[in-house]
């Protein structure tokens, strides 16, 4: 019955460090992406500053502050829409039943197999039939 321990903390530990490893990943996903984010930010506000430079030389400052205003308020527009479309297109499909594809077996995106799924539920059958607290 040592055995059968043994076997469930190994696969209670390769849950665990699975779980870390994809967390992992995940935290360094967001701080790039926020990275990303920053110098974009920095990128595009730099751009507007020039632009209104360049044309409050040539138009005058009232004309250069309405003109740099429009075209962000055309970018936040399109952005906007962008962020709303698949939002919608995501929330008229519907939530998926079946974990694995009937075609090919294979898990779905963002799911589990049911070998999986098995292997971690027996593991915790066991890890409490026979752990010594009653």
């Amino acid at each position: 019955m040592s055995q059968l321990g043994s076997l469930t903390r190994s696969g209670a530990d390769f849950v665990v460090r699975s779980a870390r490893r994809t967390a992992r990943r995940a935290a360094l996903s967001a701080a790039l992406w926020a990275l990303a984010f920053v110098f974009l930010c920095l990128m595009l506000g730099f751009g507007a500053v020039g632009l209104f430079l360049l044309l409050a030389v040539t138009q005058g400052a009232i004309v250069a502050a309405f003109s740099v205003a429009a075209i962000a308020g055309v970018f936040m527009a399109i952005l906007v829409l962008v962020a709303i479309n698949p939002a919608a297109t995501h929330d008229a499909e519907g939530p998926e039943t079946a974990q694995s594809r009937p075609d090919t077996g294979e898990p779905r995106p963002g799911g589990t197999s049911p070998e999986t799924a098995a292997i971690v539920i027996g593991a915790g059958f066991l890890s409490g039939l026979f752990s010594k607290e009653k």
